[in-house]
């Protein structure tokens, strides 16, 4: 029964107070609840049946406040884990969810539904969201992390497979990621930069020693080398190399390529030669080769593009080649092969 008093919202005490934002689309973590009486067994039969929303109707950002009802298991047939049933308060679409599923997170524990999502008053002045999050402990997540705006961090960064970056990303020390990173603006890091296999920002790289990775792309300029590395072992390989991503590019041919006898350079914007790259008039770049092989390598100049000599250098050299653009080609100015 509720519990009815004489102080504003007193008579409301019972009133499901709490809601959750969706992460994104809850399609498949929306569900009916239904009994069903077996005659032979004289018992009801409970089952949760996804309720097969469209997606455009449970979107991303979804406000779902708790209706009062709850299953709980043991007590409701079929029901494995907690579910309580909800509303979106823009749909009007009604259900039950795992208030424990990684689709949903808390938007708030003390606001009746009645009162609406709300909006900033102060100088945000943005529809409310969730809270901030700030702790000196650790935060561990087995999914996706997406940061519209800017990430920092005090020391380093480790993502296992990917980052998205809405804005910048700064770190007191390293960046390390598995397999991707893209940065809205600005990345900026302490010491080193590893990326797995690629790196796009919207504006500049920086990095305190060096980037690894197998490409480097920065739409503007990169302020330091742009280390490249091949994975492939076959007699041959495509070198795809984008002024535009740094005045010098370095090419790290280890030992452990013993097949590769042929380099194929292009000037383009993509790791697979999709893309032609035409230079604009008056700028110099420089590609470094060294050769740890184990076996002599020829560079092929290839595509339309780029005006250069083929040329050979044996293992243990360093290959310098330098070049300049006209608004349409490049052409090679110089080309010198040292020891190591």
């Amino acid at each position: 029964m509720a519990t009815i008093g004489s102080a504003s919202h007193a008579s409301l005490n019972n009133v499901p107070r709490k809601s959750y934002i969706a992460m994104s689309s809850y399609t498949a973590d929306l569900f009916s609840y239904t009994l069903t009486f077996n005659p032979t067994t004289f018992t009801n039969v409970g089952a949760l049946t996804n309720l097969g929303v469209p997606a455009t109707s449970t979107l991303k950002g979804s406000i779902l406040s708790e209706t009062g009802k709850k299953l709980y298991p043991g007590a409701s047939d079929g029901v494995s884990t907690l579910m309580v049933s909800v509303y979106d308060q823009t749909s009007k679409l009604t259900g039950y969810i795992n208030p424990n599923s990684p689709t949903f997170a808390i938007f708030t524990t003390d606001k009746p539904p009645y009162m609406g999502q709300g909006t900033d008053p102060g100088t945000d002045g943005r529809t409310n969201l969730g809270n901030s999050i700030y702790t000196h402990g650790s935060v561990i997540a087995d999914g996706y992390g997406t940061y519209a705006g800017l990430l920092s961090t005090g020391t380093s960064l480790n993502v296992g497979t990917t980052a998205r970056i809405g804005q910048s990303l700064s770190t007191g020390t390293s960046a390390t990621i598995g397999t991707s990173l893209s940065v809205g603006t600005t990345l900026s890091t302490g010491t080193s930069a590893y990326i797995g296999t690629s790196l796009s920002t919207g504006t500049s790289i920086v990095a305190g020693t060096y980037i690894a990775g197998r490409t480097v792309t920065a739409l503007t300029y990169n302020t330091g080398f742009g280390g490249v590395t091949y994975n492939n072992v076959a007699n041959a390989a495509d070198v795809f190399t984008n002024p535009s991503a740094g005045n010098l590019t370095l090419i790290n041919l280890s030992s452990g390529y013993t097949t590769l006898r042929n380099l194929n350079f292009y000037i383009n914007n993509t790791l697979n030669g999709g893309t032609t790259y035409n230079p604009p008039a008056g700028e110099f770049f420089t590609t470094m080769v060294i050769n740890q092989t184990g076996s002599a390598l020829s560079t092929v100049m290839s595509g339309t593009n780029i005006k250069a000599n083929n040329f050979g250098f044996p293992n243990n050299t360093r290959a310098t080649l330098s070049f300049a653009t006209d608004g349409s080609l490049a052409f090679q100015t110089s080309g010198l092969v040292i020891p190591i």
